[in-house]
């Protein structure tokens, strides 16, 4: 299409020359016309154009290729700026804290004397308050392991009260599910996964303490129940042991003196 259009050009201008010249031939003066020299200025003008039309689009392509690494650097960018985003933090994570609940739990089982799994002698307590088939000793016996019993079951009732109060949890997941409705970043979603997770986790510790907790006050409240029936048959056999035995030796009374003879 250029080049036709060079063509064109050149067409033109040497018929424009030739017309300029006839025309002037009838005048009175007649110019000197160098046609040579004319089209030559005609080429050089065109070679020109031609040189301008070359840089305007090694231009056009540089502009190209700017416009092309401004895209890619845009991109690289915004790449970056999303990996920021997803290795981005949780700015509060919902961490909450149950080692101090627990040890408050345990606290609450094995005070004022009694009978809790979490004491580190319970088995030679059990073995002192609940010995088996032994005859009951003293009505102070019986009323102080009742005591303990009783004491056993009321600390386990205020544990499972103490444990079970869920207004600071559920402020917890109302928080966690606020947190997961903004997660903008992989690893945001990550963080909130684990503390899931984790919370997921102590809910099932504080469960196995609570599940613990029963099992012992039935426990001993069925060791009590054993123990009362083994030291009333010990008792029981006992007393009939002593019942069935022979009878003692009865003394003998006489009106009549040693001494005498007969």
């Amino acid at each position: 299409m250029r080049r036709k259009t060079l063509r064109c050009l050149v067409v033109l201008c040497v018929c424009g020359s030739l017309a300029w010249g006839g025309r002037s031939a009838g005048a009175t003066v007649v110019p000197v016309v160098d046609i040579p020299h004319t089209i030559e200025t005609i080429l050089h003008y065109i070679a020109r154009l031609k040189e301008i039309a070359q840089k305007a689009q090694m231009i056009s392509n540089q502009v190209k290729d700017a416009r092309d690494q401004y895209t890619q650097i845009r991109n690289q960018v915004e790449q970056i700026q999303r990996q920021l985003q997803a290795l981005k933090k949780l700015e509060h994570p919902n961490w909450r804290e149950v080692a101090s609940l627990s040890g408050v739990l345990d606290d609450l089982l094995r005070r004022e004397g009694a009978l809790a799994y979490t004491l580190a002698d319970i088995d030679g307590r059990l073995r002192d308050n609940f010995p088996g088939a032994v005859p009951f000793r003293s009505l102070t016996d019986l009323a102080e392991r009742n005591g303990k019993v009783i004491t056993t079951l009321r600390n386990g009732i205020v544990a499972a009260n103490r444990a079970g109060r869920l207004i600071t949890d559920q402020y917890t997941l109302g928080d966690i599910k606020t947190t997961v409705a903004g997660i903008k970043g992989t690893q945001e979603a990550l963080e909130v996964l684990a503390t899931i997770g984790v919370f997921g986790t102590e809910e099932q510790l504080l469960t196995r303490q609570h599940l613990l907790s029963l099992i012992n006050m039935q426990n001993v409240t069925g060791l009590a129940a054993l123990q009362e029936r083994e030291s009333a048959a010990a008792s029981l056999v006992r007393i009939a042991e002593r019942d069935s035995g022979p009878a003692p030796a009865r003394p003998t009374y006489t009106a009549i003196p040693a001494w005498w003879p007969y």
